[in-house]
């Protein structure tokens, strides 16, 4: 038996409708265990559904008349498990018995050791706790989503750790997203964890021993380093655009440079790809997410912010619900680009030759100038070394987010944020 849904909650009450929104349909004909006295509140969503056995602690005298109402339905009361002489789990095998002591320990966090980059955040701590006593419960190859309190996916007894994570995340939907993720062994590959990667997990926890450890490692935290930084230059864009707008141009300019050396660490990065050969960056690649590189969500969202911005990539990329929303949130704001021109009305209009021909009276514009072209630059910089990167190892194979591949990023190179400061030096 695997339970399809589990939840930790102030009351009892809230908990099983977090646990029972984790599965709906499997949830039909189940059991109910809760760890605390039934109370009315709980009993009346319980008997809306067939249920057949529930389990707890107690069962208040108000609850009666509502579990009557399904008169098939077994009620139990138990007491909490408690070690004894006997308390063992007993397994028939061929020739004789299997017998073990059970399994009791609770999530210990000082075992836990962090092998990424990134250690968890205290929230993500606290779910993976949470999600490593469920996944004990779950027969392997076991998978569990939790977030917020709630286990969203649970993937039981597949013969493949991948395909357990495949199911978690079709069961979870859209609440993937920024869930965090417990295996039952180690993931043998990378496979696994980027299938938990692409649907949104934030975090995982796992017992490792895998020959294969190393790849996995490597594989969460190459995305977490790219998606980090890409959120990371979003920010300081944002406050770009918040200084100019506010003719805070000093400042602006301190943004702008801190965008300009996280894209120098974008470009860094990507030599540790071309470190690999292209036979295991093809084995690699099987497993990277749409929303890698070009097709990565926040990749698009620094484009609209700068000032490239272009209503079809709606349609083309694969995202969430809201995911799609802050893309078109993006598409709708002033851009760094707007920011910048709207502070050149401010001053009196001057046309961009006069700003770079008249450094004395516009030194201050100047200088923003040249901190957007140092960003653009940068990104171009990054483009072009994406590119080559992927000519190197895939040749001329189609792109994972179901591009034309090198063909389709070499078409993407002549982009700019800001071409009319390129166009300037022509004039000068």
């Amino acid at each position: 038996m695997n339970p399809c849904g589990l939840a930790v909650a102030d009351e009892i009450s809230i908990a099983y409708r977090m646990a029972y929104e984790c599965d709906r349909v499997a949830a039909f004909g189940g059991v109910v265990a809760v760890n605390r006295p039934l109370d009315r509140a709980t009993a009346e969503q319980i008997v809306q559904i067939v249920t057949h056995m529930v389990v707890a602690p107690d069962i208040l005298d108000e609850t009666h008349d509502v579990l009557a109402r399904r008169k098939n339905m077994i009620v139990l009361v138990a007491q909490p498990a408690r070690n004894g002489l006997f308390d063992l789990d007993v397994r028939s095998v061929p020739g004789g018995l299997l017998v073990q002591e059970w399994d009791r320990a609770r999530f210990d966090r000082a075992t836990a050791k962090t092998v990424t980059r990134r250690a968890p955040t205290e929230a993500e701590w606290e779910q993976l706790g949470l999600a490593w006593t469920a996944v004990k419960h779950v027969k392997s190859n076991a998978i569990v989503l939790f977030k917020e309190g709630s286990a969203v996916g649970v993937g039981a007894g597949q013969m493949s750790r991948v395909e357990a994570v495949e199911l978690a995340v079709q069961r979870a939907g859209d609440r993937s997203r920024g869930s965090v993720m417990a295996s039952d062994a180690f993931f043998p590959f990378a496979d696994g964890l980027e299938a938990g990667i692409r649907a949104g997990v934030t975090a995982a926890i796992q017992p490792g021993g895998s020959v294969k450890d190393a790849e996995v490692i490597a594989a969460a935290d190459d995305h977490q380093v790219y998606e980090l930084w890409f959120k990371v230059v979003l920010f300081e864009l944002e406050a770009a655009r918040g200084r100019i707008d506010a003719d805070d141009i000093f400042f602006a300019r301190h943004h702008l440079h801190r965008v300009h050396v996280i894209e120098g660490l974008l470009v860094e990065q990507i030599e540790v790809l071309e470190t690999m050969s292209p036979q295991d960056f093809l084995a690699f690649r099987s497993k990277l997410a749409p929303a890698s590189g070009f097709q990565s969500v926040q990749f698009r969202e620094i484009e609209f912010l700068s000032g490239l911005k272009d209503p079809k990539y709606l349609a083309r990329l694969e995202g969430t619900a809201e995911e799609m929303s802050r893309l078109r949130k993006r598409l709708e704001e002033p851009t760094v680009d707007d920011a910048f021109r709207g502070l050149v009305k401010r001053r009196g209009s001057p046309a961009l030759t006069d700003i770079f021909r008249d450094r004395e009276r516009y030194g201050d514009l100047f200088d923003l100038c040249e901190g957007l072209l140092n960003h653009d630059e940068t990104f171009a910089h990054w483009r072009a070394r994406h590119v080559l990167m992927v000519e190197r190892q895939i040749g001329s194979k189609t792109g994972t987010g179901g591009s034309t591949g090198a063909q389709y990023l070499r078409s993407t190179l002549g982009k700019r944020f800001y071409p009319e400061l390129w166009e300037v030096r022509s004039q000068l």
